[in-house]
């Protein structure tokens, strides 16, 4: 239920009954800076962003030696792969916005988006390095190859969710009043 002042509902307050009775958005809102190329930026994102999610995935698919035996590689690659399913649904949220997005949409999506794929990338690098030292001291037996290709996939992951990162961030946003749009 709604508290008046409360902060996790706050942008409520945004929504005025017009004259026909219906609620409509009076706060503050956020154009594109360049808004032809919407569309391709999103495509770009998406693309990277399931991209880096399929890579993390099939990382996972990997009999790596680390992963079954090690906290550290099991819980990175969790982190990773939960962080990158988080990353798609709060780059989702932000592609079913229309242009310009609304202020609790962009503090939802816009400004979020970038630590989280700094995390994921982070924790993606975590666990590839993570295996790469775990497999050096032990060498029972374990399969190089798989320890490769689970750390490659990995930092393959983090470097596309970090250029996803980088593209967002370079982006540029115009702050308009909400009150006009409609």
């Amino acid at each position: 239920m709604f508290v008046p002042g409360s902060r996790r509902r706050k942008y409520l307050n945004d929504y005025q009954i017009n004259e026909k009775g219906n609620y409509e958005y009076s706060g503050k809102c956020y154009r594109w800076a360049k808004p032809e190329q919407r569309g391709q930026i999103l495509l770009r994102l998406w693309i990277l962003n399931l991209a880096a999610m399929a890579l993390t995935i099939g990382a996972g698919l990997i009999p790596a030696p680390g992963v079954s035996v090690r906290p550290i590689l099991l819980i990175s690659y969790a982190a990773s792969a939960a962080l990158c399913v988080l990353c798609c649904i709060t780059l989702f949220r932000m592609t079913d916005e229309k242009d310009p997005l609304r202020d609790h949409v962009f503090d939802a999506s816009v400004k979020k988006l970038p630590r989280r794929w700094l995390l994921c990338g982070a924790a993606s690098l975590i666990g590839a390095a993570a295996e790469i030292i775990y497999y050096v001291p032990t060498e029972k037996g374990a399969s190089l190859a798989f320890a490769l290709v689970f750390s490659l996939l990995q930092t393959a992951s983090a470097i596309l969710v970090l250029f996803c990162r980088k593209i967002l961030t370079s982006l540029e946003w115009i702050p308009v009043d909400g009150k006009n749009l409609h």
